[in-house]
């Protein structure tokens, strides 16, 4: 290895070349692949015929809590063909890759939000497909571009990213990362697009609450039966929401992390975990410390025998259960309409700063480009296109990359990262999903446990943006404080 810092115990790399199995690496053939995964990685084989299925990562059933990844997959696979299958995953939740192969035919996805990356590359007649950038560098000697445009994507995101750019492109000769929502054919070498497939069927308040509540429940049930479950807890609504899903008196491990000035949100994250009857510590964390050392700053909350025995609960914003938006003031609507009337510049400035890139002119020609593909097809779906934006671009950067950050630690659950649920959550009116009327998620707290409603939310300043502004590195404090809100 010519890297020494890079963790590869969850780490994966497909290939169709000769390289050497990295030490400790485990190996099998899988068609025209060799699959080599870290000794941490979870593995499921599944394969009825010629079709063979390998899951790397984690599968949730909301809907069969105590199953695990081998009767997922068993159930997923009463499909006829590709196309079903890939449908029966809708409906779970998990930070995954499935690679499926029927005779010759090799196919490659991942979860709602690409949380689990799949980045590509194929040079000299090799096809290899690995989980990080820095991966690639390390195993196939790939070399940062020289054409400025990728040039100033590494500069604008040094110390935050270390090389993971929003879109396609990495920074990286030949390196590809596979769009969200699409599967990569390693045959044809392209990639399709599979979700969004179809127009959203309107839902109700009173429909789509129960629905909300039962999948996040069954989610949050499923990651208990397999782990102990230690949940960072904010004031915010989605972490209310989540805090509401969990069984009360379980044996959930809270944990608030305590930064200057953040007193209020500790006291009222103790408070609601005194009405679900679930245990409660406060950390006091010195941000620049938490993110050198994730693990370190909260050990005392998550202590495990074993590394892996705990797993981190997340929530995350724009779920798709809050479609609204207020950029400088600028609604999500407006912005819409601000787009239709030209004003592009304005829009696609205000989206930047708001996902951390300020005046990165590498991430302005991304949001331009994703204008371009994806504001018809949001139009064709029902899907708010912020949501999708979300999903598309800052999710598999800036979400992703924390998870793998210290996803070798622990590992981590996310009930949101689920496509049925974000179908349920978009289609209810976005009007009751805005930050000026966030109806959705008080009536999915009301269905639940509506004590949890006496308590403050979100009270005094905006810490996140405080949080911000003292971090410089955005893993993974802002994965564990402010993705919990």
């Amino acid at each position: 290895m010519r890297n020494s810092n890079t963790v590869f115990e969850k780490h994966f790399l497909l290939t169709s070349g000769n390289m050497t199995c990295p030490n400790g690496f485990c190996e099998e053939q899988f068609g025209a692949l060799r699959v080599l995964t870290g000794r941490d990685l979870h593995v499921t084989r599944y394969g009825k015929g010629d079709t063979k299925i390998l899951l790397l990562g984690d599968w949730f059933d909301y809907r069969n809590p105590a199953f695990s990844n081998e009767e997922i997959l068993e159930n997923c696979f009463t499909a006829s063909s590709f196309d079903d299958f890939i449908v029966n995953t809708y409906p779970l939740a998990g930070v995954y890759i499935v690679v499926w192969r029927s005779g010759s035919d090799i196919r490659i996805f991942n979860d709602m939000h690409a949380l689990k990356s799949v980045f590509y590359n194929y040079t000299d007649g090799v096809f290899n497909v690995v989980s990080d950038p820095q991966v690639a560098a390390d195993y196939l000697g790939l070399k940062p571009c020289n054409n400025p445009y990728y040039k100033e994507a590494r500069q604008s995101i040094t110390g935050r990213i270390e090389g993971c750019c929003p879109g396609m492109n990495t920074g990286w000769q030949h390196l590809y990362r596979l769009s969200t929502n699409h599967y990569l054919d390693v045959h044809k070498r392209i990639e399709m697009r599979f979700f969004p497939n179809q127009p959203l069927t309107k839902l109700g308040l009173s429909d789509a609450v129960p629905r909300i509540s039962e999948m996040l429940k069954g989610y949050i049930r499923a990651a208990q039966l397999r782990n102990n479950v230690s949940f960072g807890l904010t004031s915010g609504w989605d972490s209310r929401i989540l805090l509401s899903s969990v069984e009360s008196n379980s044996d959930m491990q809270c944990y608030t992390l305590r930064y200057p000035d953040s007193s209020d949100e500790s006291e009222i994250s103790a408070s609601l975990c005194k009405v679900m009857e679930l245990s409660h510590k406060s950390v006091n964390c010195n941000a620049e410390l938490l993110d050198k050392d994730f693990y370190t700053s909260i050990k005392g909350v998550i202590d495990s025998p074993v590394k892996n025995d705990i797993r981190i609960l997340e929530a995350m914003k724009r779920s798709g259960i809050k479609g609204g938006i207020d950029i400088n003031g600028i609604t999500g609507e407006e912005l819409r309409g601000r787009h239709r009337r030209g004003l592009r510049v304005n829009t696609i400035n205000a989206i930047s700063d708001l996902m951390g890139y300020p005046n990165s002119s590498y991430l302005q020609r991304e949001l331009e480009n994703w204008l371009e593909t994806n504001l018809e097809l949001c139009k064709k779906t029902g899907i708010y296109y912020i949501d999708k934006l979300y999903s598309d671009l800052y999710y598999p950067t800036v979400k992703a990359k924390s998870i793998r950050t210290f996803e070798h630690v622990v590992d981590t659950m996310v009930p949101y990262n689920s496509r049925d649920l974000f179908i349920t959550c978009n289609s209810v009116s976005l009007r009751h999903r805005t930050p000026f009327n966030p109806r959705l998620m008080r009536e999915v707290v009301m269905y639940n446990k509506p004590e949890l409603l006496d308590i403050p939310i979100n009270p005094g300043k905006n810490l996140s943006q405080q949080l911000l502004s003292k971090v410089g590195i955005y893993y993974p404090a802002v994965t564990i404080y402010d993705a919990v809100r």
